[in-house]
């Protein structure tokens, strides 16, 4: 998966605008990924707040028991709740394998593969208000913090712990 320089690169030649100066963007692990994240956002928000499936959704998450005397089928939509945010989340993993690893590293269990991405994103969601369309900058803000807090103990020559 390209990296954002790479792709204003191309942009750049292709309108003709050569003779501007390149990015600065290419030193950075910021990929196209980015874009996919905030498409598929904006597809979870309509999937959430704009169709019968999503209301059914959100009232089983909130109370399963009224659900149930709804009407609705509550192991269905948990069921299906749980397929769509695995899906999502095997995709998160396969884009930000193609984007920044490049190849698995399993050598010291799934904290060395995910680098706490799991629990990152549970605060970034948190930041966002649990909405999706909120989570977009508030996961920026938080991946600005936490690449801009290493960079800054790279630069002081400060150990972790």
């Amino acid at each position: 998966m390209p990296r954002i320089g790479q792709s204003l690169d191309k942009i750049y030649d292709w309108l003709g605008l050569t003779g501007y100066g390149k990015m600065e963007w290419s030193t950075t692990l910021l990929h196209n990924g980015i874009v996919i994240a905030v498409i598929l956002s904006v597809v979870v928000y309509i999937l959430l707040w704009r169709t019968t499936i999503g209301y059914r959704i959100r009232a089983v998450g909130k109370n399963p028991h009224a659900s149930r005397y709804a009407g609705i089928k509550v192991k269905q939509y948990l069921v299906l709740s749980l397929v769509l945010s695995g899906g999502l989340a095997g995709l998160a993993g396969g884009i930000q394998l193609l984007g920044v690893r490049h190849r698995m590293n399993a050598e010291g269990g799934a904290i060395a593969f995910t680098g706490n991405a799991g629990f990152n994103g549970i605060v970034a969601a948190l930041f966002g208000g649990l909405h999706p369309i909120g989570t977009i900058p508030a996961s920026i803000l938080f991946g600005a913090l936490l690449v801009g807090g290493n960079k800054l103990q790279r630069m002081c020559r400060c150990p972790r712990r």
